[in-house]
Formats: structure tokens, C-alpha cells, sequence
């Protein structure tokens, strides 16, 4: 894959203004004034979150939806991390912000209420329920849409199922959501009766070991590729340039090391960026849940719901996005689908569903970047998206006809060649853009387990001998 895959002018088209706005006019975030982003936006969702709980409270919902959407959007377009070496948390905000907005839209506008089970249950006040619902984005225990008045558009007595049963819409403009247990494509765990202070445990046990992977996986790129694929201030063709200048070498302290075939070298690569990925994720999220859980304040079984299903066990396109990887933004994508489909008067099928939920992340996930100073090429993060979705489409197509779905063996060599062929769209093109060179944490951070991990490895394992 040779040539540029960064592009240095102009990457967002006629939204271009807004990108250099950001550039020029945005906060460096410092400690003094992160509450501006990170609390103040959010204070009319902890209202809108607390009355979407009551009977009859929209009028008052619709218009701090409104206000906390402007306010979130004006944030994300107002603060901004300088260093270069944290660019990628630029695309974290903004995206965050996205999801935020749509959650702001959503609850303003729905009819309601929303009843939380525990809330109902009475185990939990509705302050604590509008908090859940306010980071509850897999809608776990909420996970189903149901209509609240008939509409004009699409009017039938049939529920619609998605592609995997995840929103039903009865005709309606404007869904309700209701409580539903259970949700086939969240990784319920089958020992949901842990003490608090077992939970606790586990979540810093995987937070430490999600850590530890990631921590070693950027230590490593850095290691191998410091001045082409880890270098933060990113490089055209940096990946073809990393492989032209090095050879690759198993067992290094071998009289005669193993050599690694080039090709092997770019799976590895395209792996690394998915697996940094789902570590990073993962780390949060049990952070975020081990103080969710030692606090008192939560319910122990409401976080045993893992964010990732074990990714490596997928054996199709399908199962992986549509289950094994996270679904935070799942509920919006079909939601925002459905209703699309409801007012153009088309039929809520996968064939027509599939590819609207991954053009919309493809469209997240590049718009996402237009606060970044240095921005991977949107156009091809955004193809790996719709491709991902046209695989999908593919899938649904052969189940409808065949009657099978793919799954099994034969499944996971499909998928796994997809996302080979197709993964290198997004994975060289985050590196090339120097997001390879970026840290979670500062260099003199206290627990740096990578850096020692790699030096191992690299002693041990495999090593890289420039050509």
C-alpha cells in the first residue's frame, strides 16, 4: 500500500471551517478548566436524565435537550489537548460529544417515562437512576425501543425487529424505551452473585491486565517503529516505509533466527491497532467500574456486564460488530436507522438497515477527528466503516437465501479475511496519521509495565533488524 494516506490540507471538505475554527480559537486543556468540558455540558443531562424518569415532564425535557446539545457541542469545539502526543484523545472528545448530543436529543424528546428497574424495584432513588441512564450508553436492562403513539409514517400493527432484534419500532416517530432484561447481545456473566468486595477486585484485576496489554503494545510500536509508525507527528506511507527499512526476526538469540514473512508482519500490525483498541476500552470501562462498584453507590450485578464479548470467538461480521465488540453507540445507530427508514416509507429490514448503521459510523468516526491538529484521511476511516457494513449486507443476503446463518469455521475465515483485507483502511491509516506515537499516560508515569515487558520480548521473542 504505497502512498499517502495523510492528508495535510483541507481533510474535511466544506466542513473545513470548522476544523481550522477549532485549531485556532480552541482552550488547551489544562487542569484548571477541564471541568468546562468534562462537568459543565453535562449538568442539563443530569436534569433531563432525572426527569425522563416522570409521567408528563417532555415540555420540560425538550428544550434542556436542546440546551445540553449546544452546550456539549460548543465544549468539544472549545477545548481541545495541544500535545501532539495526545491528538487521539481530540477524536475520543468529539465522538463522545456526538454520542452525547444524540443522548441529549433522544431523552428530550421521547415521550417516557423511562423506568429504571432498580428505581422501580425501589433499590435506587431516581438521582442515582438519572446518573445510570446518563452513562448507561448499551442501554443494559433498557435495551429495547418501544412506540409511544401511532404515526402517520409506516403505520402497521407489527412490531420491526433490526437485524438482530435489538430496536422495535411500532410505527412511531418517536420511540419509548421500556425495561427488558437479559439482552441476547450483551456478555451477561453467568456469576452475577459477587460479593462487593469480590467485584471490586475483578475490576481492578482487568483494568490492571487491560493496562498492562495496551501499555505493552504501544511500548513495542515504539520500540520498532519510534521514527516511521510510532512517530506522533505522523508520516506519509509511514507503514510502507516501516516495512521496506526493517527485517523481522522470531527467537532472536537463535544462531540462525526465524525470519517473518513480510505479509505476516502487516496482520500483526492490523491486529495490534484492533487489539490496542479493545485493551484501551476495556481499561475505562472497569476503571469506571471499579469506582462505580467500591463506592456503594451501585449495584454490583449492574457492572458484571462486560464492555467487549470476547472479540477472538466471533465467527462472523455480523456477530463481531453486531455482539463481541463493544456496543456503546448501538441503541443511537439503529434507532437513528429505524427512523430514518420509517420516514422514507421503507421496510426495516437488514438489507436496508445494515448499511445506514455503518455509514453513520463511518461518519462518526471521521467527523470525530476535526478537532485533531494532525487528522488521518476521513475518507478512507470512513471506507473501512462501509465496508464493514457491505460484508454485513453480504451475510444478511446469504442467510435470507440459503437459510443458514455463517457462522462456525467457515465463518471465521470469512470474517477474519474481511477485516484483514479491509482492516488496513483504517489501521495503517491511524498510523501514518501519528496516532501511533500517542500515550495514555505520561512518559513518567508511575506504573510502566510495557517498557519493561518489551525489552523481554525483544530480547526473546522477535526483534527487527534494519535493512
Amino acid at each position: 500500500m504505497r502512498g499517502s494516506t495523510f492528508i495535510k490540507e483541507n481533510p474535511f471538505g466544506f466542513l473545513e471551517p470548522i476544523h481550522q475554527h477549532i485549531l485556532h480559537n480552541a482552550t488547551p486543556l489544562t487542569m484548571t478548566n477541564w471541568p468546562m468540558l468534562f462537568i459543565v455540558p453535562l449538568i442539563p443531562l443530569s436534569l433531563v436524565c432525572y426527569l425522563v424518569q416522570i409521567e408528563g415532564t417532555r415540555r420540560y425535557r425538550l428544550p434542556l435537550g436542546i440546551l445540553g446539545c449546544a452546550m456539549i457541542v460548543r465544549a468539544a469545539m472549545s477545548y481541545r489537548f495541544d500535545e501532539i502526543e495526545y491528538n487521539a484523545f481530540n477524536n475520543g472528545i468529539c465522538i463522545s460529544a456526538m454520542h452525547l448530543a444524540a443522548k441529549y436529543l433522544e431523552y428530550g424528546c421521547i415521550k417516557g417515562p423511562i423506568v429504571d428497574p432498580y428505581v422501580a424495584r425501589g433499590s435506587r432513588s431516581l438521582f442515582m437512576g438519572a446518573i445510570d441512564l446518563a452513562i448507561n450508553s448499551r442501554m443494559v436492562g433498557l435495551g429495547r425501543i418501544k412506540s409511544s403513539r401511532r404515526s402517520p409514517v409506516g403505520r402497521t400493527s407489527n412490531e420491526v425487529k433490526g437485524p438482530d432484534g435489538g430496536v422495535q419500532v411500532n410505527g412511531s416517530a418517536t420511540p419509548d424505551v421500556i425495561p427488558h432484561h437479559r439482552e441476547r447481545w450483551l456478555p451477561y456473566t453467568s456469576d452475577p452473585g459477587r460479593s462487593r468486595l469480590s467485584a471490586a477486585f475483578r475490576h481492578f484485576r482487568l483494568m490492571v491486565i487491560y493496562y498492562t496489554v495496551f501499555d505493552t503494545l504501544m511500548a513495542l510500536l515504539w520500540h520498532v517503529g519510534g521514527s516511521t509508525i510510532a512517530d506522533p507527528h505522523g508520516r506519509p506511507g509511514a507503514v510502507q516505509t516501516f516495512l521496506d527499512s526493517s527485517h523481522f526476526v522470531m527467537l532472536p538469540k537463535l544462531a540462525h533466527p526465524l525470519p517473518v514473512p513480510t505479509a505476516l508482519v502487516v496482520v500483526i500490525i492490523e491486529l495490534s491497532i484492533a487489539t490496542a483498541v479493545w485493551q484501551a476500552i476495556s481499561m475505562g470501562y472497569h476503571t469506571v467500574a471499579l469506582m462505580a462498584v467500591a463506592s456503594g453507590l451501585w449495584e454490583t450485578e449492574a457492572w458484571e456486564v462486560d464492555i467487549f464479548d470476547a472479540p477472538w470467538k466471533a465467527d462472523s461480521i455480523l456477530d463481531m460488530w453486531g455482539r463481541r465488540w463493544h456496543q456503546i453507540f448501538r441503541h443511537h445507530f439503529l434507532l437513528v436507522s429505524v427512523l430514518v427508514l420509517r420516514t422514507l416509507r421503507l421496510p426495516t429490514t437488514p438489507t436496508f438497515v445494515l448499511p445506514i448503521i455503518f455509514f453513520l459510523s463511518g461518519a462518526m468516526h471521521a467527523l470525530g477527528q476535526i478537532s485533531m491538529s494532525l487528522v488521518p484521511d476521513p475518507i478512507r476511516i470512513a471506507t473501512f466503516f462501509v465496508l464493514s457494513g457491505v460484508g454485513a449486507a453480504l451475510e444478511a443476503m446469504f442467510s435470507r437465501l440459503t437459510g443458514k446463518h455463517v457462522r462456525g469455521l467457515w465463518g471465521r475465515i470469512w470474517m477474519w479475511t474481511w477485516f484483514i483485507v479491509t482492516g488496513r483502511f483504517a489501521a495503517f491509516t491511524w498510523l501514518e496519521g501519528g496516532l501511533g506515537g500517542n500515550r495514555l499516560v505520561p512518559t513518567d508515569f508511575a506504573f510502566r509495565p510495557g517498557p519493561v515487558i518489551t525489552r523481554w520480548l525483544i530480547e526473546y521473542a522477535f526483534d527487527t533488524v534494519k535493512r
